[in-house]
């Protein structure tokens, strides 16, 4: 983000690569940047989602045969009253609903806390579930039928897959603006959760196809598998040109 004293002094980058229409009004509104050198490309750790869709990986977890995988993806709270109630309502959620199977994602800076998260899920008797570390997060999201956050940016990743998203905001303060945007279920409760839960597993509650489209424009500009090359195809131009 530059000043407007720094766009007299000539320090601008000749290009910026950006992901998508939003980060353009952005750095041209607010970070002085000229709206001709921001170069919409997309986001280039997506380019290996069209291939995770096609894949057949499965074996990587161990499910149940015909589950349905319900991914939840923590975090490290700052109230670890509510860090603690998150995680119960959801192994809650999850405890007493037939053919599925919770996989609990951790967040990195809880790598150590899977103690911490099997002794919620006694309490709330789930035991459809398991607690998964090193596994890479795309592909666990590839593999899933629904995905619960709180706020994280797990929520953004789980739209380029196409996935239905749930978040859990017990406070109702949509910090990511995911609800807002149109692109998640917000649920305040266990109960709540349950109920969406159900109802996207059953057929009755799908995504809403146009606001992921919306979305997926403004932030990640298209998920094809092409965003490397159009940055490269384009740093060619510039090679050409000078």
């Amino acid at each position: 983000m530059f000043t407007l004293n720094d766009r007299e002094r000539n320090i601008f980058p000749d290009r910026t690569f950006i992901w998508g229409e939003r980060w353009k009004e952005l750095l041209s509104g607010k970070g002085n940047y000229d709206p001709e050198s921001l170069v919409i490309t997309g986001q280039i750790r997506t380019d290996v989602i069209p291939v995770l869709k096609n894949s057949k990986i499965k074996g990587v977890l161990n499910i149940p045969e015909n589950s349905r995988v319900v991914l939840f993806a923590s975090q490290p709270q700052q109230d670890p009253a509510l860090r603690e109630k998150s995680a119960f309502d959801v192994f809650t959620a999850m405890s007493n609903i037939p053919n599925t199977h919770l996989v609990v994602k951790l967040h990195p800076a809880e790598k150590n806390d899977m103690t911490y998260y099997k002794e919620i899920a006694r309490k709330a008797g789930c035991n459809n579930y398991q607690i998964i570390y090193h596994i890479d997060l795309y592909l666990l999201i590839s593999l899933s039928d629904i995905v619960i956050t709180c706020f994280s940016t797990v929520g953004a990743e789980t739209v380029y897959f196409n996935k239905p998203l749930i978040i859990l905001d017990h406070l109702k303060q949509d910090i990511q603006g995911y609800h807002k945007e149109g692109i998640a279920l917000q649920a305040i409760d266990q109960e709540e959760l349950k109920n969406y839960i159900l109802k996207f597993l059953n057929g009755q509650f799908s995504i809403n196809a146009e606001n992921y489209s919306n979305y997926i424009r403004n932030f990640a500009f298209k998920i094809d598998g092409n965003t490397g090359e159009r940055i490269i195809n384009f740093i060619k131009i510039l090679s050409n040109v000078h």
